[in-house]
């Protein structure tokens, strides 16, 4: 097994010496050929990069730093924004951003310069229900609003958050509104 020298990542194996064929990865297996070989591990430097982590609380139109992440990788790699992702009870993860502008990744820079903006949703978030009811006109007028918490991505079944008033019964689907929703946050 090969061992990396402080500050050094695993860049993989190669077949003849150091400017040979690569052959694999760390965990790569080869077919012994019919002649002696050299295989050679190789590795790189390693650079810095910054991970900040945002989070955006129930109410609050902004996002706020949490927590920052110095990072190390090797250089020209690209680093998927899933794999920065760090676990933040009561939150998900919601998007990023990074030095290169790219949405989804960064190329981690040979000069340590990349930083990654991850933002994170709270878990619990607010959302309002206004009740409506039939003014006897042509039209509805507001007759109560409710602010309720709901979990990012559940349901909201609209069945279980409408009321009944004294002379009014909830005409559900009126409007071609459909019978649930997914919770997002705005």
């Amino acid at each position: 097994k090969a061992v990396l020298k402080s500050g050094y990542g695993w860049s993989g194996w190669k077949r003849n010496g150091y400017y040979g064929t690569y052959v694999g990865t760390q965990n790569t297996t080869i077919t012994m050929p019919a002649e002696n070989i050299t295989l050679t591990a190789t590795s790189s430097v390693l650079v810095n990069y910054t991970v900040n982590h945002y989070i955006k609380t129930p109410g609050s139109s902004s996002f706020t730093l949490h927590s920052t992440d110095i990072k190390s990788s090797q250089a020209n790699i690209i680093m998927s924004f899933d794999s920065m992702v760090k676990d933040i009870p009561g939150y998900v993860f919601s998007h990023g951003t990074a030095t290169g502008g790219n949405l989804t990744y960064e190329i981690i820079r040979e000069d340590g310069s990349s930083v990654v903006n991850l933002y994170y949703h709270s878990n619990s978030l607010e959302y309002t229900v206004n009740h409506y009811v039939p003014d006897g006109a042509s039209g509805y007028t507001l007759y109560e609003t409710e602010k309720k918490l709901g979990n990012y991505g559940e349901s909201i079944v609209f069945e279980n958050i409408s009321k009944d008033y004294a002379g009014y019964t909830y005409a559900f689907g009126k409007h071609n509104i459909p019978k649930k929703s997914t919770l997002m946050p705005t």
